[in-house]
């Protein structure tokens, strides 16, 4: 980050003011959530119901559910009338009907996501090796599919529990998961009259558009978000991993200099999506031109925009972005992960880094830990609670996230602007200083509906500062806490 936002904070906050950043007035409200199919999906419904609970006691309002489209459909329908009929017989919806009754039961948003294709929909040229389920998934069968879908979860079908009521609505669904690698999607490259050519770029632009229309045809209104990409790539071009930027311009009908190539069937989607995994951490912008992790939205960004202009993108209406996954792991339990502490303050860096690029849904993976089976390199413990349920440091700066960003100065005594930033759980909110062993109050800023809020201050390095969420707004006592943070040069926290 961090210069140009460093920047603008500046040039539109008075240097100790109360006031929101005055680039959040663009901003769509922020709304975070989990991704986490062991937890939320996998389970049986008791236990899925109580990280349901654990993600909603967090302030999550949106989850992210795995529709697995060979375990839903092992068998091929007869005919296209049965692939879009959610009644199908040998149609085997009801874990993800349990899921999405749970979510929807808390008050939180789904958002559905279908990867890999059954054996029957892959393409019959495979060569041994690739991934099941990733060779080239029938664009047809795919939007067939998705009709199905949307019927089921259009709010006007029966529940298979209860006659009488119906299964909740989900208005937002997702063709695809990473297809800029071979593990969702092969192939990804061809040679072609002795040139290299991205062939998966193509191929999913087709999936997503007959997605797009399988969902549209029922749900008219449905948001319909493109696959997030995978933020690493392989170089030189050629390789399992497509570089994400190289795939979104190929995808987008986008040459390098982002100029327009034929594209007789632009892509449709409303949502821009990315899976901005940061080794580093949240402040390091990817080295290698075609990566993109947490600060690089603004590459992203301006690749779709060139599409907008060039008219290569469906509907012509400016489009949300997303991250529907991202994280890091913990130590404990992984002896390979950074530290609880450092893990919390880089989650609400990331949100911060993440909205002050646009981006208005944030899901963090996952809710819970895994288990270490086999292994903890194989496996994920990113959750903002232990697998016995304990929280981290993590669950609190989810909840309540807050964030010190100062430029680093001249010298270690040097007085300088810093921007204060959080989402308060409350509806008022204050910033206050530890001085002398004692809590005091610097501020009150003025927060966003969605409880999001910034404001300058004057600070050198070494101070300590909190939020205090207050208990009501005409209450000054305190209902929440906000983790501690230290200014420093490193941007930690810690």
């Amino acid at each position: 980050m961090t210069g140009r936002l460093a920047s603008r904070w500046a040039a539109c906050a008075a240097v100790v003011a109360v006031a929101l950043v005055c680039a959040g007035a663009a901003h769509a409200a922020l709304t975070l959530g989990f991704m986490d199919q062991e937890a939320l999906v996998q389970g049986t419904p008791s236990a899925n119901g109580v990280w349901y609970d654990r993600a909603r006691s967090v302030g999550a309002r949106v989850v992210r559910l795995n529709v697995i489209w060979p375990v839903i459909a092992p068998f091929a329908p007869p005919d296209p009338t049965q692939a879009q009929n959610p009644s199908w017989s040998r149609y085997y919806f009801t874990e993800m009907d349990a899921a999405v009754r749970a979510a929807r039961a808390r008050g939180l948003r789904v958002l559905i996501t279908v990867t890999y294709a059954p054996t029957w929909a892959e393409g019959s040229d495979a060569p041994p090796g690739p991934p099941s389920g990733a060779w080239k998934p029938d664009p047809t069968q795919l939007g067939y599919f998705a009709t199905a879908l949307a019927r089921r979860y259009s709010g006007a079908f029966r529940d298979p529990l209860d006659r009488r009521r119906m299964l909740p609505q989900v208005d937002s669904f997702q063709g695809w998961n990473e297809p800029n690698l071979t593990h969702y999607l092969a192939p990804q490259w061809s040679t072609q009259n002795g040139q290299l050519v991205n062939v998966a770029a193509p191929w999913y632009r087709r999936m997503l558009n007959a997605f797009y229309a399988g969902i549209k045809q029922v749900q008219p209104a449905a948001t319909i978000v493109a696959a997030g990409m995978s933020p690493y790539g392989d170089y030189p071009l050629g390789g399992s991993r497509t570089p994400p930027a190289v795939f979104w311009r190929d995808v987008l009908c986008l040459q390098g200099d982002l100029s327009a190539t034929a594209c007789p069937d632009p892509a449709h989607f409303d949502v821009v999506d990315s899976h901005p995994y940061d080794i580093k951490g949240p402040l390091h912008a990817a080295v290698l031109w075609g990566d993109l992790t947490l600060p690089d939205i603004g590459k992203l960004r301006r690749i779709v925009l060139a599409a907008q202009r060039q008219q290569t993108v469906v509907p012509a209406a400016n489009k949300q972005y997303w991250v529907t996954e991202f994280s890091w792991d913990s130590n404990p339990p992984d002896p390979g992960g950074v530290s609880v502490q450092l893990q919390a303050h880089w989650l609400e860096e990331a949100f911060e880094v993440l909205w002050s690029q646009g981006v208005n849904m944030i899901a963090w993976y996952k809710v819970g830990d895994a288990p270490p089976i086999p292994s903890y390199s194989t496996t994920y413990q990113s959750g903002v609670f232990l697998l016995n349920g304990a929280a981290k440091p993590a669950a609190t700066a989810f909840r309540f996230p807050f964030v010190v960003r100062c430029p680093k100065p001249g010298n270690g005594n040097a007085i300088v602007s810093c921007l204060a930033w959080g989402k308060s759980p409350a509806r008022k909110v204050l910033i206050e200083r530890l001085v002398g062993g004692r809590w005091r109050h610097l501020l009150m800023p003025r927060e966003s509906p969605d409880g999001v809020f910034a404001a300058r201050l004057r600070l050198s390095q070494g101070a300590i500062l909190r939020a205090v969420a207050l208990s009501s707004a005409r209450s000054a006592a305190p209902s929440e806490l906000s983790l501690n943070w230290r200014v420093n040069p490193l941007g930690d926290g810690l």
